[in-house]
């Protein structure tokens, strides 16, 4: 097998975004950089299950935007240009035959159907649904797929997060098992490898079928991209599809400034950058750059929005205020968060204990490999201090009793932070912290004051 060469790859081109859309927060990068050390851990696993004539399974795993579906794109690609077979298969193929089915060979006609097939999907073509029974004996059906192949057989999983909440029991979770233990320990007679890629609890999801990767070589847990590629992927951005001309440096600073690495919000400001840029015919003005960051910053609001989702008004600064008593980047076990929604369990919609699932599922919580959860993206613990913030300028007192509240139900939870945390909030200087923790940093040499995201 040849050794893929890294660089830049172009995927089709994507549509002009209107001013105003809310851009997309998944999906095929258009310009990508970066990634190398997960994608060589990629190809080394194709490799070994190439010489072992077996299988391998990796997760990459990560909070929302943080270019999951781009880099599983990227490592299909090169198993294509390596010849092997890419199938794209949802969370239910590993335990329903005829998902497994209509993903290795998507029937165009009803023709197309065995009988028993058809027996089985009343409902329509595809997926795991339809009104009849399932198939629950996928691995026959991989075998026999697996021996027509000339040399190996990639199965890509995207949005496995779908298995922490799936409803398998019974002869299905025992079908799933038998399938996975299959694939990962390459019982199929070819390489085999699958591709599993989703929110921060994927790993957790999967260890329900006896696969469990906490901490291993073979779990990638994706954050922000590295500077350089960073620069790289907001420069093509302007150059190629903004066609600006003269030295973009100073635009490529302020926005790298502002997207902090993140690869979805690279990819939203690069599309505003190169709508202004062709809008401004290739001119890099200031007025143009300014343009970029005012709406740059508003597509961040609603991309955070856009994940909060469901989770209600007071959870919302309940979160903000967990990262202001225990400090950013802190990480809690399932039981201190139902501990500290139990302050305000009056005001929940659903118990801690669901409140907490709907965190973990929307992914505004992510698990760390040690089954904590944090908060994953920087600034979207400065966003929800936004919402603390605002609540205690509404009712400073009440939110202080909260405070005080939270800190008790951690401690009786036995939650340890680190000792110089929780004593700015207990002191009189709540509103402090809060003012100082929401702010955005400033530009780069332009000196404009700090602002916080706004909370719609």
């Amino acid at each position: 097998m040849n050794r893929f060469t890294r660089g830049r790859r172009r995927s089709a081109p994507l549509p002009t975004p209107r001013r105003g859309l809310r851009l997309d927060d998944r999906g095929v990068a258009k310009y990508f950089h970066g990634r190398t050390e997960e994608i060589s851990l990629f190809e080394s696993l194709c490799h070994s299950a190439m010489e072992s004539n077996g299988g391998a399974m990796l997760i990459i795993q990560g909070p929302p935007g943080a270019g999951k579906t781009a880099l599983l794109h990227e490592c299909a690609q090169h198993a294509r240009d390596w010849g092997w077979q890419v199938a794209g298969i949802p969370h239910d193929a590993i335990w329903n035959k005829r998902s497994l089915r209509n993903s290795l060979k998507p029937p165009r006609f009803w023709t197309n159907f065995d009988l028993q097939s058809i027996s089985a999907n009343i409902a329509g073509f595809g997926g795991g649904g339809g009104w009849g029974l399932r198939e629950t004996a996928p691995l026959d059906l991989l075998q026999r797929h697996v021996r027509k192949t000339e040399k190996g057989v990639l199965l890509v999983l995207d949005e496995a997060q779908a298995l922490y909440s799936a409803d398998v029991t019974g002869s299905e979770k025992n079908a799933a098992v038998i399938t996975l233990d299959a694939i990962h320990n390459g019982r199929l007679g070819k390489p085999v490898v699958m591709l599993a890629g989703g929110l921060g609890h994927t790993h957790i999801g999967l260890s329900r079928f006896e696969i469990s990767r906490a901490g291993s070589e073979d779990l990638v847990n994706l954050s922000h991209i590295d500077a350089e590629s960073e620069r790289a992927i907001i420069g093509d951005w302007l150059r190629i599809e903004g066609r600006a001309k003269g030295d973009a440096k100073h635009w490529v600073d302020a926005i790298a400034h502002e997207t902090e690495g993140w690869p979805q919000h690279i990819s939203a400001y690069g599309q505003r950058a190169a709508q202004q840029l062709r809008k401004d015919n290739g001119r890099l003005t200031s007025g143009g750059l300014t343009a970029v960051l005012v709406t740059g910053r508003e597509d961040k609001s609603r991309f955070y929005e856009h994940r909060l989702g469901e989770i209600g008004r007071y959870e919302r600064p309940l979160l903000g205020l967990l990262v202001v008593c225990c400090g950013r980047n802190a990480a809690w076990a399932h039981v201190h968060l139902t501990a500290a929604l139990s302050a305000i369990e009056g005001y929940l919609e659903a118990s801690p204990h669901q409140t907490v699932d709907t965190m973990i599922q929307r992914g505004v919580l992510a698990a760390t490999t040690t089954r904590k959860y944090h908060i994953p993206i920087p600034s979207m613990e400065r966003y929800l201090v936004g919402y603390a913030r605002d609540l205690e300028q509404e009712d400073g007192v009440w939110v202080q009793e909260i405070v005080n509240d939270v800190v008790a139900a951690l401690d009786k939870a036995k939650y340890k932070p680190a000792p110089d945390r929780g004593s700015p909030v207990l002191s009189g200087r709540l509103r402090d912290v809060l003012a100082q923790m929401v702010a955005v940093p400033a530009l780069h040499n332009r000196g404009t004051p700090s602002e916080a995201f706004p909370a719609e």
